[in-house]
């Protein structure tokens, strides 16, 4: 089975998605450089423009200035968008390797146009650094701590061909996750591997850049990669991935070596 690739979620018809996008190319350049690997990701994003052409389109967007945060927030209004801005906006500070003093001032005026709490910018640029792999013993440990009740977990290798197919083989499978029996996710070392509502595929753990609660019968959780896709889970009792990704993001609390239930699947 070929991989999964999805096509880049963010739209510069798209108003809110257009303001995402200079926000990130004033960022880019905020520096008096563009780093090839902020390039590349301004490149993943915006599909079409490549090279000198680019970095020329980047460069004219922060000379002619950014919407002021004000504005940001009147063009980015659903909480969750405004989530996603500020995570994207972060992880472009972070790619060149360091964040700048004038990066972390502009992400301060974002966090109060957008309302939100004291220490998001903290917490964000803490949330969004570059990670190493997730060693599987904790990673156990944070799932213990999450108290995911709705779904049934299992050791061992994956059963299903769909997610085998698509699984990394450098990555190491710590638990497998089921409903009502059936291997529905892996989480990975690396990563998760999932049927997600688009096709079965893998997300790198560093790769996601939001994960949002979906509403509706559509989407129970919605990960947010760096390319701009996005991959969906339809099932509620999977909302259990969201607490699991926020604990693995924040530092501290408490861990325990044991308390998630193994069940067989099938």
């Amino acid at each position: 089975m070929e991989p999964f690739i999805p096509s880049a979620a963010l739209d510069p018809e798209r108003e809110a998605d257009r303001a995402l996008l200079g926000l990130l190319a004033v960022m880019a350049t905020s520096d008096d450089a563009v780093d090839p690997r902020e390039l590349a990701w301004l490149a993943a994003l915006l599909p079409g423009r490549t090279g000198d052409d680019l970095v020329g389109w980047a460069r004219d967007l922060a000379k002619g200035g950014m919407p002021s945060p004000t504005e940001l927030a009147r063009l980015i209004v659903a909480p969750e968008e405004r989530l996603r801005t500020i995570r994207f906006a972060a992880r472009m500070a972070w790619k060149d390797g360091a964040v700048a003093d004038e990066e972390t001032q502009l992400l301060d005026g974002l966090a109060d146009a957008f309302d939100l709490p004291a220490g998001s910018v903290a917490r964000v640029l803490r949330e969004m650094r570059p990670v190493p792999p997730y060693d599987a013993i904790r990673l156990a440990q944070i799932l213990a701590d999450c108290r995911w009740d709705a779904a049934q977990f299992a050791q061992g290798q994956l059963v299903s061909p769909d997610l085998a197919a698509v699984m990394p083989p450098a990555s190491e499978v710590v638990v497998r996750v089921g409903l009502e029996n059936v291997e529905v996710m892996a989480l990975c070392t690396t990563g998760l591997v999932a049927r997600f509502q688009e096709a079965p595929a893998f997300v790198a753990w560093d790769e996601i850049v939001a994960a949002t609660r979906g509403f509706g019968l559509g989407s129970a959780v919605t990960l947010h990669t760096e390319s701009g896709a996005t991959f969906s889970l339809v099932d509620a009792r999977l909302s259990g991935l969201l607490a699991l990704i926020d604990r693995m993001r924040s530092e501290g609390g408490p861990r325990r070596s044991s308390g998630v239930q193994v069940t067989r699947l099938g």
